[in-house]
């Protein structure tokens, strides 16, 4: 009965038609309405409803632990199953009204705001926190006000209202810090940090989330990191690092399948699937899209369908399914209206036009990139303005700080008063609590050290992996400019070779002009002049390639053996790249006595035995 009172008021309130005659009741008379629906579906659910409760839960007394306990429950299923939360936290209303319990009555409210938040319902969500900030605030409550800023900033930034979002999360901070409470403190940093990357402020937003990360891995929350890991990928695809992104991505999936969030799940799915795009690896971007669809119509999250749907029309038309693109990217816009959300629309708008300019319709295309940049224009100035006043919200928040500063120097005051009145009364009672909670956050604080310290080792294993890939990679630069170091000496060898033949015709000619001693004499300094510059010019154009290759090669040498000769030192370089005696004669122009001669006083300049080989002794230095 509950369930069909609430499915029927959504579909009340969606409905055009009805809206108008809807909003000609009075707004008290509509909350009365609202909450005297949801009361009566209470109290008219069968059996098989209350059977959704544990047990436990079922058989507890209607105290205001009970309400907690209900409450409890629906936060857990608040982004999993809309229909149970609504149910559990409905229940923790209608008995925390009863009881007059508002602490009870504001956290039933800010949840019930959540889970229409994930049902796409905004304005029954802004009802609803509404009610609970301002019970908040009566009650100073300062990590419930936290989470109600919280949720209307998430609200915010998905409607791309970046101003409020970034004050909202301003809020956050302000209050997660009056509470002591770290868990929302990462919440509002991380945050902002995510609304400065949607406006493509890559540096600012990752700077913020290096510090939200910090403090999540200081208390061990997994679900944050995995967040944080999602939306750096995020940044590292925006600066095309896809290996580091990818890597992220696929590091906060598995964090998130080892939690069991499916919604988290599809995030990181729908994350990998746009990388997969960018990359040009369409079956994958097809497959992690169509997981975080599947996902999404279980959830009945309608704008993370509608968001899915547009980049798998764009990976399905890359991969050659044009109609059925055609056909979602049509159903995706028509949501994107519905929604009246302006980046949902200019997403549509940039794939409709690359269809259409796939199809050689560019008078589409334009048309529809006239569109999409009339949008961005627009969204353009409001983030402008967005700047201005955001400089002048941290100018403001700087002055309520000073304020927030003066009232928890009272409130210091206050609660010490009430401390020593507490201990005067009952000490006993105080120092065993006090024992209790050295012992449970000195078992806390172990976890969270142990938590550190296998984060650290993952990132220093990381890291090796990182510097052997880099090894191995620098390793396999070097052999490849060997061997183009030794394919330059062979050419040598070849050109020496046909300069030798010159040589040796020209001292055929000699002979046949030995009767005539000038022309004899002249073809002898010819082909000796032709032999000493081949020479000086060859080995200058091979050390010069040697030195840029093996810069260090000639003083380790030296180091060890500094009575070298430069004949011997260049007899050692032809010996690096493992030439033979027969190819280094060819190139120095000396003979193979001479060349393996030159290597027996090498090896004993160098100290190496008999049996030790001189080649691999050079190539190692």
């Amino acid at each position: 009965m509950l369930s069909c009172i609430v499915i029927c008021f959504s579909i009340f309130v969606d409905s055009n038609e009805k809206m108008k005659s809807f909003t000609t009741i009075p707004l008290p008379s509509l909350e009365r309405f609202i909450t005297i629906a949801l009361f009566l579906g209470i109290l008219l659910s069968p059996a098989w409803v209350f059977s959704q409760i544990e047990p436990e839960i079922e058989s507890l007394p209607n105290d205001t632990a009970k309400a907690n306990r209900l409450i409890e429950r629906g936060k857990s299923y608040c982004a999993n199953d809309n229909q149970k939360a609504l149910y559990f936290l409905q229940e923790a209303l209608f008995l925390s009204n009863n009881l007059n319990y508002k602490k009870g009555i504001a956290y039933s409210y800010l949840w019930l705001g959540r889970v229409y938040y994930y049902k796409d319902e905004y304005d029954l969500a802004r009802i609803n926190l509404n009610k609970s900030l301002a019970l908040f605030e009566q009650l100073n409550d300062y990590s419930g006000l936290a989470w109600c800023y919280f949720a209307y900033a998430s609200i915010s930034d998905l409607m791309g209202d970046y101003l409020h979002a970034i004050q909202q999360n301003q809020k956050v901070i302000e209050y997660a810090k009056l509470a002591n409470n770290e868990v929302m403190l990462a919440a509002g940093i991380f945050g902002i940090g995510a609304t400065h990357i949607d406006r493509n402020e890559l540096t600012i937003g990752l700077a913020y989330l290096s510090e939200a990360l910090v403090i999540r891995q200081n208390i061990g929350d997994s679900a944050g990191i995995a967040n944080i890991y999602n939306l750096m990928g995020g940044i590292f695809e925006k600066q095309i690092k896809y290996d580091s992104a990818l890597l992220l991505f696929e590091k906060g999936l598995a964090m998130r399948e080892g939690l069991g969030d499916i919604r988290a799940i599809a995030n990181s799915a729908y994350a990998m699937g746009m990388l997969y795009i960018e990359i040009g690896d369409y079956d994958k971007a097809i497959a992690s899209l169509d997981r975080a669809k599947s996902i999404y119509i279980r959830l009945e999250e309608q704008t993370g369908l509608c968001i899915t749907n547009t980049y798998l029309a764009l990976a399905m038309h890359h991969s050659g399914k044009t109609a059925e693109a055609k056909r979602l990217i049509q159903k995706s816009f028509t949501d994107a209206k519905k929604f009246n959300n302006p980046t949902l629309i200019g997403n549509c708008y940039k794939v409709k036009a690359e269809i259409a300019s796939a199809e050689n319709n560019y008078k589409r295309a334009y048309e529809l990139s006239l569109k999409m940049k009339s949008l961005s224009d627009s969204m353009a100035q409001v983030n402008k303005e967005v700047i201005v006043q955001d400089i002048e919200a941290r100018y403001q928040l700087e002055n309520k700080n000073n304020q927030i500063e003066l009232l928890e120097s009272h409130s210091s005051i206050q609660h010490k008063n009430i401390l020593i009145l507490s201990i005067s009364i009952a000490a006993l009672a105080l120092i065993i609590v006090l024992i209790i909670i050295l012992f449970r956050l000195k078992a806390k604080s172990h976890a969270r050290q142990v938590k550190v310290f296998e984060q650290q080792k993952t990132i220093l294993e990381q890291e090796e992996r990182i510097k052997e890939k880099e090894m191995q990679l620098l390793q396999e630069s070097v052999e490849s400019k060997n061997r183009d170091l030794a394919t330059k000496a062979i050419e040598i060898l070849r050109v020496n070779e046909t300069i030798g033949e010159v040589i040796n015709k020209l001292e055929l000619m000699k002979k046949l002009h030995a009767s005539d001693q000038k022309i004899s004499k002249h073809i002898k300094e010819i082909a000796r002049e032709l032999e000493n510059q081949t020479n000086t010019n060859t080995w200058r154009e091979f050390d010069k390639i040697f030195k840029n290759i093996h810069n260090e090669f000639y003083d380790h040498l030296l180091e060890i053996c500094p009575s070298l000769t430069a004949s011997e030192i260049k007899i050692a370089a032809l010996l690096k790249l493992n030439l033979s005696t027969k190819e280094i004669a060819a190139i120095t122009y000396k003979s193979e006595e001479g060349i393996k001669s030159t290597r027996y006083r090498l090896r004993k300049k160098l100290n190496l035995s008999g049996e030790d080989n001189l080649i691999p002794f050079l190539m190692k230095l």
